[in-house]
């Protein structure tokens, strides 16, 4: 997940504006704010994460992060009609939405919140324009996305998600189409904190939680190469993992 490491100018006129992240694979992406403008190869084609000083990087002090994470819990829930994705099942899981600075309405960003222990730890955030994915606060060894809300569920049956919008459509689809009588039936939906590729590592680390409330679990990720792979990996951690395949 990309952590910000350096801010640079842009040729929009920012001064640094730009905002320079690692992927996941050690290369290196950026995002202007002024101009919202994404920007592949920020430091030069090639150049990664190793390859800026760690004296040049930013450092945010705690206090600094935590005021991040409180200005985007107070962002807004908000229909996002092109993935069909309504405001309730947002402010169920707390996503908040980010629009443009340009007209004020049209959804920008999307922001994934994430628990650590029962306190926010971060924010997922992700361009919806382009997919591009980084992180505000800390995402090392988070719970589940959806974690605090399956808890306290009283569901006894868990679906995995592969992503967090997956979680948030499903959750709304059992809303939207259970029977009434069976309605206490529904089970909790969460998602991977950080992919298919991580799967196998971070069911893993959650299981003894994961175990401890749940009395069945199933998986339901996407039905392409790394999505069969990782429900390869949760399989050899938990045989009894039941699979929901897609039709």
């Amino acid at each position: 997940m990309g952590q910000c490491l350096v801010k640079l100018p842009h040729s929009c006129g920012g001064r640094a504006t730009l905002q320079v992240f690692a992927n996941e694979d050690d290369s290196l992406s950026g995002y202007c704010f002024s101009c919202k403008t994404y920007v592949a190869d920020p430091m030069g084609a090639g150049k990664r994460a190793e390859d800026i000083p760690k004296a040049q990087r930013l450092r945010k002090s705690p206090e600094e992060i935590q005021a991040e994470l409180e200005e985007i819990s107070g962002y807004q829930c908000i229909d996002l009609k092109d993935r069909r994705l309504r405001a309730d099942v947002l402010e169920y899981y707390g996503i908040k939405v980010g629009v443009s600075e340009q007209d004020g309405h049209t959804p920008t960003f999307q922001y994934f919140p994430y628990t650590k222990k029962g306190e926010l730890s971060a924010f997922k955030v992700k361009l919806l324009d382009g997919k591009k994915f980084w992180s505000v606060g800390d995402q090392r060894d988070v719970d589940l996305f959806g974690w605090e809300q399956a808890k306290s569920s009283g569901a006894r049956r868990l679906i995995i998600t592969e992503g967090e919008n997956d979680a948030a459509a499903l959750k709304k689809i059992f809303d939207m189409y259970e029977k009434e009588q069976y309605k206490d039936t529904i089970p909790a939906i969460c998602s991977l904190p950080h992919g298919a590729a991580a799967a196998g590592k971070d069911i893993a680390r959650l299981l003894p939680d994961i175990k401890k409330y749940f009395k069945d679990v199933a998986v339901c990720f996407d039905d392409d190469a790394a999505g069969k792979a990782a429900v390869d990996d949760v399989s050899k951690i938990m045989p009894e993992v039941k699979v929901v395949g897609f039709p």
